[in-house]
């Protein structure tokens, strides 16, 4: 096959072909009924696996060129296939040290994970591929492991930092935090010493490690699953899995930018979704999005949107368009969901070098532009950032409109789900937008990462009693001034 036939879009014949395991999957859990043991874990299985396939493997086939990025692909479909049949974390090392191989390395893998015993007291458990040693790594540097964002690799550790120290005492060339939500479950070691780690074998082991926790978490939800409803176990699933795809809440600096987001979910599963990344050249995008309706489907819509997000920032890098990422992600929700649920979503670059942010909008919520001022005594600017096109997942070929608004030290980007502003204290009472303008314009001076806490504070607190009926998600993206630069 030719590089151009390679890097051509997905066929629908392949796309069918792709989903087979899970179609087969689900027709097992039908067949043994999902109130059963093995039939509920057909579902389960089923679900990750559609998950992973439509927003990993089939974006990565449609869009990436050449053999390279179609032996990525094998591996992910690979990886998980072996998970799905396997069972327990004890099979992951080997797995993980057999993908080291064919990306290059050392076939070695250590995997180190966090228990909880019946006392209450915590424990590390190490999980090592054959022939890998088991080093006396201290609970502490588990947990700060754990609680990374991304792959822990040499070419960024300074020496004598916990990142060196680490890599170093596993003989090991990159770390994978396994995270799920805002929890840390553990840690991967994979590769041997000294060996650089390449672009292709960094994009492989961030998927991995999203597998793994998958994997682990799914591990430690089977023995309780079935203390309770099927359809409750799932919707814990669901929900689990949505927020293991959310960045942790921490303010995260990138890019002489500060990002921060907080998510709060419904007492339902819903379809909130917020996802940043560093484009490079002083660029960060983010994405806000909410899939319409509650329950499990929602949840694994915005899962699946999340890795097309990623793979199309991969691919197109600090060119990113934030009308074709809207695109891109309508045209996939519109090929799995056919019109049963929608999601609206608004993608911006914020472009710190050039001073601008660029957005396109799919019938979401117009994000605030706020700007304090040069001094104390000047008004603050609150600006609604207007551009509207329709929901993602409405037509298979649909127009995004976009705009550009200019930045400058001190601004903020405030973004919001409208479950903030349709919060109900009681029937035609909701908080609103009023109420949200007046308190955004009282945090305009405030630094960026307290603003989101202090907006929901005040949600909850016109709340009193009375609980949300559907999820919040705010996100604040800041050019921090002068002295507060990052």
């Amino acid at each position: 096959m030719s590089a151009t036939q390679e890097s051509a879009p997905l066929s629908w014949t392949k796309s069918i072909l792709l989903l087979t395991p899970t179609v087969a999957l689900w027709t097992a859990a039908a067949l043994l009924g999902p109130d059963t043991e093995l039939g509920f874990a057909g579902l389960l299985s089923g679900l990750t696996y559609l998950v992973l396939d439509l927003a990993l493997i089939q974006p990565r086939l449609a869009k990436a060129p050449g053999a390279r990025a179609l032996a990525l692909a094998r591996q992910v479909a690979w990886y998980h296939d072996e998970l799905i049949r396997g069972d327990g974390v004890e099979l992951v090392p080997a797995l993980l040290a057999r993908l080291a191989h064919g990306l290059g390395s050392e076939e070695r893998a250590l995997v180190v994970v966090r228990t909880t015993q019946s006392n209450g007291d915590e424990r590390i458990e190490a999980y090592p591929s054959p022939g890998a040693a088991v080093p006396d790594i201290a609970p502490e540097l588990v947990s700060w492991a754990g609680s990374q964002t991304q792959v822990l690799d040499t070419a960024e550790a300074k020496p004598g930092s916990a990142r060196a120290n680490l890599l170093a005492l596993t003989a090991s060339h990159a770390a994978l935090p396994l995270r799920w939500g805002s929890s840390g479950l553990g840690v991967a070691f994979v590769g041997g010493a000294g060996q650089a780690l390449s672009p292709l074998a960094r994009r492989a082991y961030e998927w991995m490690r999203m597998t793994t926790a998958l994997a682990i978490q799914r591990r430690d939800l089977g023995p309780h699953i079935h203390d309770r409803s099927q359809l409750q176990g799932l919707v814990e699933y669901a929900r689990a899995t949505q927020e293991a795809l959310m960045p942790d809440e921490r303010a995260n600096p990138s890019d002489g930018l500060l990002i921060h987001g907080m998510f709060r979910p419904a007492a339902q599963c819903g379809g909130d979704l917020w996802v940043w990344r560093s484009l490079g050249q002083g660029r960060v995008l983010v994405f806000l999005g909410d899939v319409t309706g509650h329950g499990v489907a929602p949840a694994m819509l915005s899962a699946a949107a999340a890795g097309a997000i990623q793979s199309f920032a991969i691919a197109t890098g600090a060119a990113l368009d934030p009308a074709a990422l809207l695109g891109e992600v309508n045209r996939s929700l519109y090929r799995i969901a056919r019109r049963r649920y929608m999601m609206t979503a608004l993608a911006a670059v914020v472009d710190r070098q050039a001073g601008e942010i660029r957005y396109a909008n799919a019938a979401q919520t117009f994000p605030y532009l706020v700007r304090p001022g040069p001094n104390a005594d000047s008004e603050v600017e609150l600006r609604a950032l207007v551009t509207a096109g329709p929901m993602l997942g409405h037509l298979e070929d649909a127009h995004f409109p976009s705009a550009q608004v200019a930045l400058a030290p001190g601004d903020k980007l405030f973004l919001y789900t409208d479950g903030l502003i349709e919060a109900e204290r009681s029937p035609n009472q909701a908080y609103g937008a009023r109420r949200l303008r007046k308190h955004l314009q009282a945090l305009a001076r405030h630094p960026g990462d307290r603003v989101a806490p202090s907006v929901l504070d005040g949600v909850y607190e016109f709340l009193r009693d009375a609980r949300p009926d559907d999820d919040m998600t705010v996100v604040v993206v800041e050019w921090p001034p002068g002295p507060r630069e990052v």
